[in-house]
């Protein structure tokens, strides 16, 4: 008996569908996504739709992918990787569900300050509050020398970096959930360098937030996931090396796929590297 991957005339296009319907419940908030839901997405009607999820109809013209990443709202290159075969769906559903926090959004703590007051009005203080917001600071200089202190002991000064030396220079890391064979691809090395910040920021002597105990839990793993996004991106991407792959890159490239494809980074990162960069020297 063959298996049924092995029909599929246009595999790469079955994993678009699948993308699509993962993809189309996360934005819609629901599980329950039908095969039509994700036909609609192209005007297709039952058959072609059929044909489609099941790798029998080629999606790969550039109007149809740029309707569905309009319509999906996520970047264009990521749903061209995908119909391309370049990224399974499963990556691409963590890569368009985003990274999450890099810094706690001032306009979400005053709102919950709001909520507090309302709620606990009777045990709210500014020496409560004051103590909120230095739970809620993310010392990023710290993080920097501590970034910089392990790049220097595992003898990095070009891109990529790569985790595993890190990992066996420092042995209390250990990576979970990151399938065999995938440990260099975008999402997963973000992941695995999160999973190693969470270890060496706690090590580090260098690196003790005050206010942490006073924040609320909800609150408390925001700041623990901006923090340790910092961390991996400070990791895998530090400006000195941005900078100097900046000034390698070969005029008229695309700057951004240059450097994704130089540090094996995702785009979105990577604008984010560059905007930090612009920061910097602006600042």
């Amino acid at each position: 008996m063959n298996h049924p991957i092995s029909a599929q005339r246009f595999p790469e296009s079955a994993a678009l569908f699948q993308f699509c319907r993962m993809l189309l419940g996360i934005r819609r908030g629901s599980a329950r996504i039908m095969d039509q839901d994700v036909g609609g997405l192209l005007d297709l009607d039952p058959a072609d739709c059929s044909h489609w999820k099941n790798g029998k109809k080629q999606i790969h013209s550039i109007y149809a992918l740029r309707s569905i990443a309009s319509q999906l709202q996520c970047d264009d290159s990521l749903v061209a990787a995908v119909a391309m075969g370049l990224v399974d769906d499963v990556e691409a559903v963590f890569e368009a569900r985003g990274y999450g926090a890099f810094a706690i959004d001032p306009a979400m703590l005053e709102k919950i300050f709001n909520e507090m007051r309302r709620v606990h009005a009777n045990q709210w203080s500014r020496e409560r509050e004051g103590a909120i917001r230095a739970g809620c600071r993310i010392d990023r200089a710290a993080i920097k020398i501590i970034v910089a202190a392990i790049h220097e002991k595992i003898g990095c000064s070009e891109a990529p970096v790569f985790l595993p030396e890190i990992a066996r220079v420092f042995p209390a890391i250990e990576f979970r959930n990151i399938p065999v064979g995938r440990e260099s691809r975008p999402h997963y090395r973000f992941e695995m360098a999160r999973q190693a910040g969470s270890v060496l920021l706690v090590q580090s002597t260098g690196y003790r937030p005050e206010g942490r105990s006073s924040l609320p839990s909800h609150l408390h793993d925001l700041v623990r996931e901006a923090e340790q996004n910092v961390f991996a991106m400070e990791l895998l991407a530090p400006l000195n090396l941005v900078r100097l792959e900046i000034a390698r890159a070969e005029p008229g490239r695309d700057l951004i796929h240059h450097l994704s494809e130089v540090f094996w980074l995702s785009r979105p990162i990577m604008n984010r590297r560059i905007v930090d960069l612009i920061s910097s020297a602006v600042g």
